[in-house]
């Protein structure tokens, strides 16, 4: 504060001076919460696609999306569907631009073919730019939760703090070669070494949890 000629450091019991200087504060907004490791996505099918698009729109770049596919489209897509199938939902709510700020995409029939939605994937990521957040070929193979104790930091962990807001979830990942169809043990692991990450938060999307039984009808297309 200004105190004749000269500036001191006021006294947090003093009425706050007429004439301050605030140091260290960057702004008097609140902050976005800083997540000590990324959140991790699994699956880039319809859901985590948007899941990660949402979060580049609210400006969250803390964040990686797993998948064990070469490609993005998801277990519904890559999977499930054959080359006959076609969405039952209309465009309007499906696309993955379904949001007030975007615009509808014009070059998709109403009730797309499954080629049509994995190429409408693959452009949407491009676009958006959530390809540089994937990590293709990665499979999670299992995930530990190591939650804090008090001990480790009371200050930081007051009693009335819910320990389970520091979780931290450590991943194992696993190279695969982007071909399994996840039945069984059919997830195109390579054998190469798997290797472990740490997150702050982990959100899955599973897909389509069916085994179907694949087989071609006459006259089918």
């Amino acid at each position: 504060m200004k105190g004749g000629c000269s500036w001191r450091q006021q006294a947090d019991t003093e009425e706050v001076a007429r004439k301050i200087y605030v140091k260290g504060i960057k702004s008097f907004t609140r902050g976005k919460h800083q997540w000590p490791n990324p959140i991790a996505i699994i699956g880039t099918g319809h859901a985590g696609l948007r899941q990660a698009m949402f979060f580049l729109k609210h400006k969250e770049h803390n964040f990686v999306i797993y998948d064990r596919k070469a490609i993005v489209g998801g277990t519904s897509w890559i999977d499930q569907a054959n080359a006959t199938s076609k969405l039952q939902t209309e465009l309007g709510t499906y696309h993955l631009q379904y949001d007030e700020d975007n615009p509808v995409p014009k070059n998709m029939s109403t009730w797309p073919s499954t080629a049509e939605l994995l190429e409408h994937f693959k452009e949407v990521a491009e676009e958006y730019g959530v390809m540089p957040y994937a990590k293709m070929c990665t499979n999670v193979g299992e995930m530990t939760i190591k939650t804090p104790t008090r001990q480790d930091n009371p200050v930081d962990f007051p009693s009335s703090y819910d320990l389970r807001f520091s979780q931290t979830y450590t991943l194992t990942l696993e190279p695969t070669d982007g071909t399994g169809d996840g039945r069984g043990d059919n997830i195109g692991l390579t054998g190469e070494p798997s290797f472990k990450v740490d997150h702050s938060a982990v959100i899955m999307y599973p897909g389509n949890l069916t085994l179907p039984k694949r087989f071609d009808l006459k006259g089918e297309e």
